[in-house]
C-alpha cells in the first residue's frame, strides 16, 4: 500500500503521482493513469493534462475505502517499461470539534452602584468615608473609560 490519508465526510485532497528511479531520479509516465475507487465511500476525479493528479472525495460512508492507481512507467531511464499499480488508503471519519474557540464582548464597566449599595449597608452600619471614596473613585475611573 502506497499511502494513506484520513478526511472528514466534508473534505477532499489533491493527489499527485510522482514515480522515481531507484536513484531518487524523476521517471516518466507512459500513457494516461487510470484513477479508480474501489466503495462507493470515496470518489477519485483525475484533474488536468496527463492525469497525473486527482481529487479524492470523501462521501457520506464512514470508515476505510481505498483508490486504486495504476499507470506504466519508465524507471530505467529509457530501458523499459514498467507497469504500477497502488492502493491509497482513504480513512472517512466524522466531522468532529477540533479547536475551541472564545469570543469577547467589548470591556464595559462594572455597575458600581450596586455593589456599593450593598457594601455600604451591611450589617446595618453607617458608611464611612473610605467606603464612600472607593465608590466614587471606582465610578470616576468607569466615566473616565466610557469616554475615551
Amino acid at each position: 500500500m502506497g499511502a494513506e490519508v484520513h478526511l472528514t465526510t466534508k473534505q477532499r485532497v489533491k493527489v499527485a503521482i510522482i514515480p522515481r528511479t531507484p536513484t531518487s531520479g524523476a521517471a516518466p509516465i507512459n500513457g494516461t493513469p487510470e484513477w479508480s475507487a474501489l466503495s462507493g465511500g470515496v470518489t477519485a476525479e483525475p484533474q488536468g493534462e496527463g492525469v497525473v493528479e486527482a481529487y479524492i472525495t470523501s462521501g457520506e460512508d464512514i470508515g476505510e475505502h481505498y483508490v486504486k492507481v495504476a499507470f506504466k512507467a519508465d524507471l530505467n531511464d529509457g530501458e523499459g517499461e514498467r507497469d504500477f499499480e497502488d492502493l491509497i488508503k482513504v480513512v472517512v471519519e466524522n466531522e468532529n470539534a477540533d479547536y475551541l474557540g472564545y469570543t469577547f464582548s467589548a470591556p464595559e464597566p462594572k455597575d458600581d452602584d450596586e455593589e456599593n449599595e450593598s457594601d455600604d449597608t451591611e450589617g446595618g452600619e453607617a458608611p464611612t468615608a473610605e467606603r464612600r471614596r472607593g465608590g466614587a473613585t471606582q465610578r470616576a475611573r468607569a466615566r473616565k473609560h466610557r469616554a475615551r
